[in-house]
């Protein structure tokens, strides 16, 4: 698999027309949950969505097993239905979509992360494959804000150090690692590696940065020393790459 179209499929932020009004329309329901309509998603012919079938979801026991599939929205009806294309991911052929089945469905415009249910009503096989979904009844969305930090767990290495690292949080400027060894002071440069797995796609990350605060943990008696790294000289691939990690963090927290 191509891993460039692979995260293209992951992510691809619009205009900022396109969510300029969205989050004057929103309002909350007796939830206390962000509602919003299917216009505020300004969603536009071959725009990325993210598919998951609601009995995956259910059995998925850590958010490292779930599994999402990749489509582009082709044609809606409105209050009818959607037509989306035929949907990508490793596992796909492991857990077929079926009629009748029963999806989460994610888009991120940028600004907000959206997520509503709809059912497989139809698959259609000829000329092409694709899929009539129901038209969703009920949108609901978060807010990301700039350099939004998720929780991780992944185990990194620091320059030439031996000793285990690891980092505990992560955003698209920089990121938490707990060691037991010594890194240096505030602004020591240093040259991080570690391996980010996006949707069966595993990925090595090569990334410079430098340490911005320290911190002693007195719960933490493998990895004591906690350092704040904040990333330097990104590359554009680099950057794409960790927001689709956020991305991805932030879709399984919301399912």
């Amino acid at each position: 698999m191509n891993l460039t179209e692979n995260i293209n499929d992951i992510e691809r932020p619009s205009t900022s027309t396109k969510n300029s009004d969205a989050t004057t329309r929103k309002k909350q329901d007796t939830t206390n949950e962000t509602v919003f309509s299917f216009k505020d998603m300004q969603l536009r012919i071959t725009d990325k969505l993210q598919v998951q079938p609601t009995s995956l979801a259910k059995k998925s026991q850590s958010p490292t097993q779930v599994t999402y599939y990749t489509a582009k929205l082709i044609g809606y009806y409105l209050n009818l239905g959607l037509l989306i294309s035929e949907p990508h991911a490793a596992k796909i052929n492991e857990y077929p979509l079926l009629e009748g089945d029963e999806l989460f469905v994610f888009y991120f415009n940028g600004q907000t992360l959206f997520k509503f249910t709809s059912y497989v009503e139809k698959i259609i096989t000829l000329p092409f494959k694709y899929l009539h979904l129901t038209f969703p009844k009920h949108i609901s969305g978060k807010q990301i804000r700039r350099s939004k930090r998720v929780n991780v767990n992944i185990e990194a290495t620091v320059n030439s150090i031996t000793s285990p690292v690891i980092i505990t949080d992560i955003s698209t400027s920089g990121a938490k690692i707990e060691t037991n060894q010594e890194l240096g002071g505030i602004n020591t440069a240093i040259d991080i590696a570690f391996e980010i797995n996006l949707h069966d796609l595993k990925t090595k990350l090569q990334l410079k940065g430098n340490v911005q605060s320290f911190n002693i943990s007195h719960t933490n008696a493998l990895n004591p020393l906690c350092y704040g790294i904040k990333f330097t000289s990104l590359q554009n691939d680099q950057n794409l790459l960790l927001h689709n990690l956020i991305y991805q963090n932030l879709m399984d927290e919301f399912a």
